[in-house]
C-alpha cells in the first residue's frame, strides 16, 4: 500500500480521518505481529543452521583409520548441507518479508502523522 494509493487528507472529514486512523492502527498492530513471527522464524532457523553446521563439522572431522569418512557419514554430511541450503533460502525469504513489513510500516506511520495533523486541524476548526 504505497502513499500514492491514499486519498488526499484535505478532502476528508473528521469522521473519515478518524476511521482511517483506526484502520491504520489495526494494520500496524497486524504488521507488528507479523514482524515478530518472521523474526522468531528467522532466529529459530539460524539456530537450526548452526546446529546442523556443528553436526556437519563434527562428522567431517571424524574419519576412519584410513583417513576417509564412512559412507553413512558422508551421506549425512551431504544431507546436512542440503538442509543448510534450504534453511538459508528460508532465512532469505524471512528477511525479505521483514523488509517488506518495515517498508509498509514506515509508509503507514507517515500517513498516520498526516492524518493526526489533519484531525487536529479539523478539531480546531470545529469539524
Amino acid at each position: 500500500m504505497g502513499s500514492d494509493a491514499f486519498r488526499p487528507v484535505q478532502s476528508m472529514s473528521l469522521a473519515e480521518v478518524e476511521a482511517e486512523i483506526d484502520r491504520n492502527e489495526q494494520r500496524l498492530a497486524a504488521l507488528k505481529e507479523a514482524r515478530s513471527r518472521a523474526y522468531l522464524q528467522s532466529s529459530t532457523g539460524a539456530a537450526q543452521v548452526k546446529e546442523m553446521g556443528n553436526r556437519r563439522k563434527a562428522l567431517a572431522d571424524k574419519k576412519s583409520w584410513t583417513g576417509k569418512l564412512k559412507r553413512g557419514e558422508s551421506q549425512e554430511i551431504q544431507t546436512l548441507q542440503a538442509q543448510i541450503r534450504t534453511q538459508g533460502q528460508a532465512a532469505d525469504a524471512a528477511i525479505a518479508e521483514m523488509r517488506a513489513i518495515s517498508d509498509e510500516t514506515r509508509e503507514l506511520m507517515k500517513r498516520q502523522d498526516v492524518l493526526d495533523k489533519r484531525r487536529s486541524d479539523l478539531r480546531v476548526r470545529g469539524g
